[in-house]
């Protein structure tokens, strides 16, 4: 493996509790753990293990998250700094970096467009004067107008006219590449779904959500997206989910680690959960009562835990919410974030570019955001893969 990171730091992979093999000691326990405080903490708790058992007190230390756990670093840094242990860095994988920095919604649903540009770009859909020239080109005229006149019109909507309606549609057509009926004629924007849906149809196809350069064969009009069949999780689904033969003997015959419990993969006991359509065990069973402000520890089974309320009431509700990574940045200085975004990603990489531009001074020096030509899991293109390398690398070295 050329791209190892091994080179450069050792790596303790972390299967939270309700996944992999990780479970609560009594079932009872679980809604400790099914919530953003419960869940950090015990990661927290692990790290805290693991250093003192393996004495890696002197060794710095990184946290590495990537989708949902791009949110979950978030939060255990701050665990970490507020237990006095320092976090060196964070990389955020496939996911926002939150700061506290406030999103204008214009411009936030404007910069969707180069994504749709990158990947109409990709599939050939765009009209020829777009399509003709580099990804580069493309994507330099589709921001300049989704930062200017897009956004523009985005933040004046009431008081456009029909001619002004009409020519924004036409220019949503000429940079994502689908048919004027699919952008919502009233908001004068197009759904993420609707785009994946549609840009292939006529051909029979469903892009990825996930990586929408990667499609299959779908009629949305009788088959409904589901997890499972998603173009850029097929081909994947059996290791997300633990049923995969050559992950179960690489666990069992190679790491030693025999056991008859099911590995739990991203989408937890069962997909989709019972009586739920499109809805899998994990995120049904997650408490999402809000957030729970940070510097304080305000958790308690009885009222904020599990589903039996949530994180964010009671006395807890009442103190004004400071950003997890915020907290963490504050206790240290010298802590630097490295966020990844996949061109091809539903997040997008213009969206990540321009909130980390938002983020307050100082801490906008110590957040850096790197774009790469890849999808939610970007590491799987080669080159994409080597340049994480040496970004993830400068991080460590930057950090020890």
């Amino acid at each position: 493996n050329q791209e190892t990171w091994l080179e450069f730091t050792d790596l303790v992979f972390v299967d939270p509790i309700g996944t992999g093999y990780s479970r609560p000691t009594k079932p009872e326990y679980t809604a400790e753990f099914f919530n953003s405080v419960g869940d950090a903490e015990s990661v927290a708790e692990f790290i805290r293990v693991y250093r003192q058992r393996f004495d890696a007190f002197n060794a710095p230390l990184f946290l590495a998250g990537e989708s949902y756990g791009t949110t979950r670093a978030q939060w255990v840094a701050e665990a970490l700094e507020r237990r006095r242990t320092k976090v060196a860095g964070v990389a955020l994988i496939s996911g926002e970096v939150l700061l506290g920095q406030k999103h204008p919604p214009a411009m936030w649903t404007a910069l969707l467009v180069p994504r749709f540009t990158a990947t109409a770009y990709y599939h050939k859909k765009l009209p020829a004067d777009l399509q003709s020239g580099t990804l580069d080109q493309a994507l330099d005229a589709a921001n300049r107008w989704a930062r200017t006149d897009y956004a523009e019109a985005l933040d004046h909507l009431e008081t456009l006219t029909k001619v002004q309606r009409d020519v924004i549609i036409a220019q949503l057509v000429r940079f994502s590449g689908v048919k004027a009926n699919v952008v919502d004629p009233k908001m004068l924007t197009i759904s993420g779904s609707d785009f994946t849906d549609q840009l292939l149809q006529a051909q029979g196809l469903d892009l990825g959500r996930y990586d929408s350069r990667m499609s299959a064969r779908r009629n949305v009009a009788t088959t409904p997206w589901t997890t499972p069949i998603a173009p850029s999780l097929s081909p994947v689904i059996d290791l997300m989910q633990g049923t995969s033969p050559s992950l179960i003997r690489y666990l069992r015959l190679e790491l030693k680690y025999k056991t008859d419990q099911a590995y739990r993969g991203p989408f937890g006991g069962a997909y989709p959960a019972p009586g739920v359509p499109n809805g899998d065990w994990m995120a049904m069973s997650w408490a999402r009562g809000g957030n729970q402000p940070t510097g304080v520890l305000a958790f308690d089974p009885g009222h904020g835990g599990g589903r039996r309320g949530g994180p964010g009431e009671g006395l807890a509700a009442s103190i004004p919410l400071i950003p997890p990574l915020r907290k963490a940045m504050e206790l240290n200085p010298s802590m630097h974030v490295l966020v990844l975004t996949g061109l091809y990603d539903s997040i997008g990489c213009d969206r990540v570019t321009y909130s980390v531009s938002l983020i307050d001074p100082p801490f906008r020096d110590r957040v850096k955001a790197v774009c790469y030509v890849g999808g939610h899991m970007m590491y799987s293109d080669k080159d994409a893969r080597k340049q994480m390398k040496h970004d993830i690398a400068a991080l460590v070295r930057g950090g020890s």
